[in-house]
C-alpha cells in the first residue's frame, strides 16, 4: 500500500510471537509490510539503539542536531531525512522519519510480558505523503 494510511492494533493476553504474527497477517491484508521484518529481530535485535536527529539548511550550510537538540554545523551536503527517531530494544521498536519533502513514516511495535508468558501488544503505523503545492 502506498500513500496515506494509519493502522493501530492492540491485543491482550497473547504471546510475543503470537502478537507479532497477528500484526504481520493484518498488515498483509492491507498490503502493508511491517518494518521489523521477523520475530527474531523483534525479540532480540542485532543492535540496541536509541537515537534521534533533525537537520536544516541555512544559507547553504547544513546543521544537524544531536539527541539533546543541540545543532552542529556540518558543512555542505544534505541529510537523507529532516528528522529521525529510533528505538530498537527487545520487544520494543519505534521508528519515525520525516523526509525532506515533509512526507512521514512512523511505526511502533511493542509487547510487555504479564509475567506468565502472555502479555499486551501494541502496534501503530502511519504513512503520510507530502502535501502537493498548487
Amino acid at each position: 500500500m502506498n500513500g496515506n494510511y494509519a493502522v493501530e492494533i492492540e491485543r491482550n493476553n497473547v504471546t510475543a510471537r503470537g502478537f507479532f504474527n497477528y500484526v504481520k497477517r493484518q498488515l498483509a491484508k492491507k498490503g502493508i509490510q511491517i518494518f521489523v521484518e521477523d520475530f527474531d529481530t523483534f525479540s532480540n535485535p542485532p543492535q540496541y539503539s536509541i537515537h534521534s536527529y533533525s537537520s536544516y539548511v541555512k544559507n547553504g550550510v547544513l546543521f544537524v542536531s544531536n539527541n539533546c537538540g543541540k545543532y552542529f554545523e556540518v558543512g555542505g551536503g544534505e541529510y537523507l531525512f529532516k528528522s529521525e527517531n529510533c528505538i530498537c530494544k527487545p520487544f520494543e521498536h519505534q521508528y519515525c522519519v520525516k523526509n525532506q519533502d515533509d512526507s512521514l513514516f512512523n511505526e511502533i511495535i511493542e509487547w510487555n510480558d504479564n509475567g506468565d508468558g502472555n502479555g499486551h501488544g501494541y502496534y501503530w503505523t502511519e504513512s503520510r505523503l507530502a502535501e502537493q503545492g498548487e
